[in-house]
């Protein structure tokens, strides 16, 4: 009889011990890690309040951070104009940092959250607008908002043009 309650004792803990187990598992797989290469590009968010855009770029060891906000809450008619602001700044942490401007005073904070192929920015900002922004790329965003490579390829077949154009000999129209 004692033999019985112990068999049943460590089938219910391992049952126990492989639900936390599964549950670690699928929580992990929610989150995903997000790595260097992925944050460089141009996040997007458009809300009843306003406008986020969103700009990352590399140089060198640092991140380059620019994040642009149009505040549509006030705007009641079309004659009413959006108030507009601009940080600017670098960080080094990609896996969150301060922003530093070319002062050196910390503007915000920054952090990244990858849930499949969307990679969201988070940027809490310390001065002008104080607040938390938040901004997308990738995901349902992909097929509106081009990444940064493909940018990258546009200015290039640009400049070939350009100095194609230049090589172009004019002549008088009839």
């Amino acid at each position: 009889m004692k033999t019985r309650t112990l068999i049943e004792s460590i089938k219910s803990r391992a049952f126990y011990l492989m639900l936390c187990v599964t549950m670690a598992v699928a929580f992990s797989a929610c989150s995903e890690e997000v790595l260097e290469e992925d944050i460089v590009g141009k996040y997007y968010n458009n809300n009843d309040d306003g406008l986020t855009d969103i700009i990352i770029s590399k140089s060198g060891s640092l991140f380059n951070f620019t994040c642009e906000y149009i505040d549509n809450s006030n705007v009641d008619s079309s004659e009413d104009t959006p108030e507009y602001y601009k940080w600017s700044g670098t960080f080094s942490n990609y896996q969150g940092d301060n922003i530093l401007n070319n002062n050196g005073d910390i503007i915000g904070d920054i952090s990244f959250r990858k849930a499949g192929s969307e990679i969201t920015v988070k940027f809490t900002a310390k001065t002008q607008r104080k607040g938390t922004y938040t901004a997308s790329k990738g995901g349902d965003y992909a097929e509106y908002i081009p990444s940064r490579s493909i940018d990258l390829q546009d200015s290039l077949s640009i400049k070939s043009d350009t100095i194609k154009s230049d090589t172009i000999k004019t002549g008088k129209l009839e």
